[in-house]
C-alpha cells in the first residue's frame, strides 16, 4: 500500500473526498428527515401542520442530490481504486473488510436511492410540488428500512476506523 503511483493516489483522493461528501450529506439528510416526524407516532410534527412547507422542502434538495451524486462517485472511484492499485487483499485485511462492508450495504443504499431519494429529488425540481407526496415518501423511507440508516451509519464509522488505523495489515 506504500508504493502507490500518482494515478492510484489520485483515485484514492477522489474516493476519500466523495466518501466525506457522502457521509456529511447522509448525516444531514438523516437529521432533516428525523425533524419532520414525531418519533413515536410517525406523524408530522405540530410545527409543520398548517404551515407553508415550500421553503422547508426546498432545503431538502441539496442534501438529497449531493448524497446521491457523492455516493455514486464514492462507489465508482472505490472500485476503480481497488482495480488500479492491484492491492493484495490478503496483506491488507482492513481493505478487505471495508470492501465486504461496501458490498453488503451498497445494494440497500441503491434501493433507497432509486425507490425514495430519486422521486423526492425529481418532485422537488418540479414547478408545482406535491408536498403530501414527498412527505409520504419520506415517511415510507423511514418505516420500510427502519433501523437500516443507523446500521449504515455505524458501518461507515467502522470504515473510517479501519482506514485510519489499518488493523489486520500484514507487516513485512
Amino acid at each position: 500500500m506504500e508504493n502507490q503511483n500518482k494515478i492510484s493516489k489520485t483515485f484514492l483522493f477522489i474516493t476519500v473526498l466523495s466518501f466525506v461528501l457522502f457521509f456529511g450529506s447522509y448525516l444531514t439528510k438523516l437529521n432533516l428527515l428525523s425533524q419532520f416526524f414525531d418519533a413515536e407516532t410517525m406523524t408530522l410534527k405540530s410545527i409543520y401542520v398548517g404551515s407553508d412547507l415550500s421553503l422547508v422542502m426546498k432545503s431538502l434538495l441539496p442534501s438529497f442530490s449531493v448524497s446521491m451524486i457523492s455516493f455514486i462517485a464514492f462507489v465508482f472511484f472505490c472500485i476503480v481504486f481497488v482495480i488500479v492499485t492491484k492491492i493484495n487483499l490478503r496483506e491488507e485485511g482492513w481493505l478487505f473488510i471495508t470492501i465486504i462492508i461496501l458490498l453488503i450495504t451498497t445494494p440497500f443504499e441503491i434501493f433507497l436511492l432509486i425507490k425514495f431519494d430519486l422521486p423526492i429529488i425529481s418532485e422537488l425540481m418540479q414547478v408545482s410540488i406535491r408536498y403530501d407526496y414527498i412527505l409520504g415518501l419520506m415517511k415510507n423511507r423511514m418505516m420500510i428500512l427502519g433501523p437500516f440508516p443507523l446500521i449504515l451509519l455505524f458501518s461507515y464509522f467502522v470504515i473510517i476506523y479501519l482506514s485510519l488505523f489499518k488493523p489486520l495489515q500484514k507487516n513485512k
